[in-house]
């Protein structure tokens, strides 16, 4: 799946990623804040970032491995960017 390796798709993942943690945010802040709203703002997160391997059939193994890859990318140019912008603030 030629998909998995173009690299605009890999700035749409972090993108995506990015905005399921700015809903956890809001979600966090709200006024009427639930135990249960947080948890089901996690579930969709995970889901969401989990979405590349649920794209791929089980039995194609080496494009599963693929869309870890790309999920472990994912996350991780994620993590960096948020740390840098934490390191950033004043």
């Amino acid at each position: 799946m030629d998909l998995l390796n173009d690299q605009q798709f890999l700035e749409y993942r972090v993108k995506e990623i990015e905005e399921g943690v700015n809903i956890l945010r809001q979600v966090g802040r709200a006024s009427d804040w639930k135990p249960d709203f947080f948890l089901g703002a996690m579930e969709m997160l995970k889901r969401i970032i989990n979405l590349p391997e649920k794209m791929i059939p089980e039995e194609s193994h080496s494009q599963r491995e693929q869309a870890k890859m790309l999920k472990a990318k994912g996350v991780s140019l994620f993590e960096s960017r948020m740390l840098r912008r934490f390191l950033e603030e004043d």
